[in-house]
């Protein structure tokens, strides 16, 4: 599943968190990258800031906040050993199949405005 704060519904990434606690996941990769909170034109020469996305981040903090669940960074994560060791222990889990159709359809779409060069 795709867990960028730009791509990924607050829902998705709500039912993410929640599956992964359930199956003992004691490490979630969730990508929050700066350039998440940029709305771009087609041809990418202009941006802005996402109120949005910058909405949505918040609201998604305020939940992982609300539910105990902790925030690192991965300058954190690899400035101590032991605590990278422990969290890398954790188990795995894929959500199922079907929450990555926005994947599916983004990458289709990029395709397509490759192929026909737009």
């Amino acid at each position: 599943m795709k867990t960028d704060i730009d791509s990924a519904p607050l829902e998705h990434l709500i039912d993410y968190v929640a599956a992964a606690r359930s199956n003992q996941v004691t490490t979630m990769n969730l990508f929050m990258h700066s350039y998440s909170l940029l709305e771009y034109d087609t041809k990418f020469r202009e941006f802005k800031a996402s109120e949005q996305t910058y909405n949505k981040l918040n609201n998604f903090l305020d939940f992982l906040q609300d539910n105990n669940v902790p925030v690192l960074s991965i300058s954190e994560i690899y400035s101590d050993k032991h605590l990278l060791k422990k969290l890398l222990k954790g188990k795995d889990y894929s959500p199922p199949v079907q929450d990555n159709k926005l994947i599916y359809q983004l990458a289709k779409a990029k395709l397509f405005r490759t192929l026909v060069g737009l």
